[in-house]
């Protein structure tokens, strides 16, 4: 049993420390959620569905990236599966404006969710936008090998059984080692990348909203570090595999270099 005012209290420290342990892999994580958050300028009327995924897939990416400060696997890969679903609604809803598109009404005359518009969706972007559609895809899929469902890899995540003690041990917070996260949080940065990619092709197509004035510019900005962050990263993992290395010393540099 766990105390959840401690917990809390745990969760809020955590957070504290993430750019100590971070630094500047985290700067580049919330500057592209702010870039997710912050790119429409102005909104037709006819976008006001999109408008609402959209806000419902920047809210689980912002639940996505606290999940996994935090250490909570399961419920970070929940939000980024939420998030990529979300982020294919809003697509459509440029396309199909309609709301009774994705809403009809129960024998009870209550509002429910029609439970064809998101295949519909989900093969109107394999269709029209086929490179973003395999991308998502594949994301979903390693989510879904792992985290979809209650299986022996995620349960093992936060337990621990001593065979020496005979005793069993319960984390609240998994045993992720903080270098660990430093891969987790670029691939929340791939995604969110790969979702903008996404929702400017499909503006350009059904142009319903206006990307605000310096978007490009901070967009390009993004892109040229999550490259160099990608390489510089693989690098790592084959150290890392190797056991050369144990600590990740890049982001100090970067950081005093950005500073200059």
């Amino acid at each position: 049993m766990f105390n959840i005012e401690m917990i809390s209290q745990e969760e809020h420290d955590i957070i504290k420390r993430a750019q100590e342990n971070y630094g500047f892999l985290l700067d580049i994580a919330i500057d592209v959620l702010k870039l997710s958050w912050t790119f429409p300028k102005v909104l037709q009327i006819d976008a006001w569905v999109f408008a609402g995924f959209l806000s419902q897939s920047n809210n689980a990416l912002y639940l996505y990236l606290l999940s996994t400060l935090r250490k909570h696997a399961a419920q970070s890969n929940f939000n980024a599966r939420l998030s990529i679903e979300a982020s294919i609604m809003a697509c459509y809803a440029l396309k199909q404006t309609d709301i009774n598109t994705f809403i009809e009404k129960d024998s009870l005359d209550k509002p429910r969710a029609k439970q064809n518009a998101k295949s519909k969706a989900n093969k109107w972007i394999e269709s029209h936008y086929k490179e973003h559609s395999d991308r998502l895809r594949e994301i979903k899929s390693e989510i879904n090998q792992t985290f979809a469902h209650s299986n022996i890899v995620s349960a093992f995540g936060h337990f621990e059984l001593s065979e020496a003690n005979k005793q069993s041990y319960t984390w609240f917070f998994d045993l992720t080692l903080d270098r660990d996260v430093h891969f987790q949080l670029l691939k929340f940065i791939d995604l969110v990348l790969a979702q903008i990619a996404m929702y400017k092709d499909v503006v350009s197509d059904y142009p319903l909203l206006h990307f605000r004035d310096d978007f490009e510019p901070d967009y390009d900005k993004t892109l040229t570090m999550y490259a160099a962050l990608s390489d510089y990263y693989k690098g790592i993992a084959q150290e890392i595999e190797k056991g050369n290395i144990e600590d990740i010393p890049i982001f100090q540099i970067i950081q005093d270099e950005e500073t200059q």
